[in-house]
């Protein structure tokens, strides 16, 4: 179906760092979007709460994009040129919305993976759900989906919105859980836990590296791989909101380190691209700007305005698709809309 309004939203190109005497202009590399579009979900009247979106395999093109919206059920649709969107099926499943300030609505996960486009939520029972689409066929570039996995991963559920990545031919899924007892003894409140997917299709659940730390995530976290190490970046979990930024060699042992002077306020979603780790997040205030952040090596990082005009309501999403980088993200204007954008190379 084709879009229903388009709205274009210019991006102004500055890049700052934050330190403790001045606001400090220097050259780092942001991908440079152009004309955002503007659309509803096919099918349902309401808004979106939030969006995420992957590449996935079309049967009229290699590669088309796949994008999960929660409309109280996951609605998907799918899209060969980001303007247009069709419907992608829909996953009979209620999400379960974070409840951290500024960041109210709830986004699900989704990637793909040998070939099938995959969306992790939060329910409603605390528990981590996993649905796996596969492809109509026939001409027709929906999903059918079927779910795969839901379990309580303990320690009195979920916290936070889940994230995946595909990293070591691995399906790494990470979100928050209210407690657990670390190897020491401790009891860490909001902690990180891991859910992995193998090659041979088996489910995997742990907090060995990530369970002892003691600055988790309130929301859903960012995840990319860069020369062969997986990166993480967070939101401080208490009222400061700085950045946390996370790697690792393998997926499961985990470091990290504060960012002091930047902050972010809402999940994250990030890519790797140009060599450089790239995240999208809401302004840590009212204004909601949408706001990229960009890493040569996974420790220092800048941060630039997207747009004066773009002002995002929850969790944006990003995916490399079409040698680019292609952005979904939610206006706080509550007009029903979601806005979809893309930066080439």
């Amino acid at each position: 179906m084709r879009i229903q309004n388009r709205l274009w939203l210019g991006a102004l190109a500055f890049a700052f760092i934050f330190t403790s005497n001045a606001l400090v202009a220097h050259a780092q590399y942001f991908p440079t979007f152009g004309t955002s579009y503007g659309s509803y979900v096919v099918g349902p009247g309401s808004s979106p709460q939030g969006v995420a979106v992957t590449t996935a395999p079309g049967s009229t093109q290699a590669t088309q994009l796949v994008a999960a919206f929660n409309m109280g059920n996951i609605i998907t649709l799918t899209s060969q040129d980001g303007v247009s969107w069709g419907t992608g099926g829909t996953i009979f499943a209620s999400e379960h919305c974070d409840a951290t300030a500024h960041a109210n609505h709830c986004s699900p996960a989704i990637a793909t993976y040998h070939g099938n486009p995959y969306v992790a939520l939060w329910n409603t029972d605390n528990n981590l759900e996993v649905w796996r689409g596969q492809l109509v066929g026939g001409g027709n570039n929906a999903f059918t989906w079927s779910q795969v996995y839901n379990q309580n991963p303990g320690y009195g559920g979920m916290s936070s919105s889940p994230q995946m990545v595909v990293f070591a031919d691995q399906l790494f899924i990470i979100y928050g859980v209210n407690s657990l007892q670390a190897n020491n003894g401790q009891i860490i409140h909001n902690a990180l836990q891991e859910t992995v997917l193998d090659a041979n299709g088996n489910w995997n659940t742990t907090n060995a590296g990530l369970g002892a730390q003691t600055f988790a995530a309130p929301t859903q976290v960012g995840l990319s791989e860069k020369n062969g190490t997986l990166y993480m970046v967070t939101q401080q979990n208490n009222s400061q909101r700085h950045l946390y930024y996370w790697s690792s060699p393998d997926g499961y042992n985990w470091s990290g380190a504060e960012y002091s002077s930047l902050y972010v306020d809402s999940g994250l979603s990030m890519v790797t691209y140009n060599n450089n780790l790239v995240f999208a997040t809401k302004q840590n205030n009212s204004q909601d700007h949408l706001f990229l952040f960009s890493s040569p090596n996974g420790s220092t990082w800048y941060a630039s305005q997207q747009s004066p005009l773009v002002h995002t309501e929850t969790t944006p999403s990003m995916t490399l698709w079409n040698g680019g980088i292609e952005l979904l993200y939610i206006d706080h204007s509550g007009n029903g809309l979601f806005y979809s954008t893309f930066a080439p190379f």
